[in-house]
């Protein structure tokens, strides 16, 4: 058990300030509201942002990709989703199907990123092409 190989949990390794900079490159491609740090749109909850998108699935995708670099992938949680985390304690969750219904990113960002982003649940919505 312990630090060796095989056993234990591992500290991730790196810098604390990988997420954010993933931050900083997410917010040019993605709804980011500087107010209260989340990224998305007010959802039907007030906890949960929304990202409409034509495939919400990539969209999903693609923003767990950018926020996850240069983080340490850890075991899948109980609902099937992949977790990350950064050494300051920071995690990011990715689900493919959430319990109500499509992708989702949990967002729980450590101390180190105050005034940067905030704890935020966001679902992806397939938006209607008009």
């Amino acid at each position: 058990m312990g630090g060796k190989r095989g056993g234990g949990y591992v500290r991730p390794r790196g810098n604390p300030e990988f997420l954010r900079d993933n931050v900083n490159r997410a917010k040019q491609e993605f709804t980011f509201n500087a107010a209260d740090l989340t990224f998305g749109l007010p959802g039907r909850r007030g906890s949960v942002r929304v990202i409409y998108a034509q495939d919400a699935l990539a969209a999903a995708t693609r923003l767990f990709t950018i926020l996850k670099s240069n983080g340490i992938a850890g075991r899948p949680t109980n609902e099937g989703g992949l977790r990350v985390s950064f050494q300051d304690g920071s995690h990011i969750v990715f689900r493919k199907n959430s319990k109500s219904g499509g992708p989702a990113l949990t967002i729980n960002p450590g101390s180190s990123m105050n005034n940067v982003l905030s704890e935020h649940k966001i679902h992806f919505e397939r938006k209607e092409a008009k």
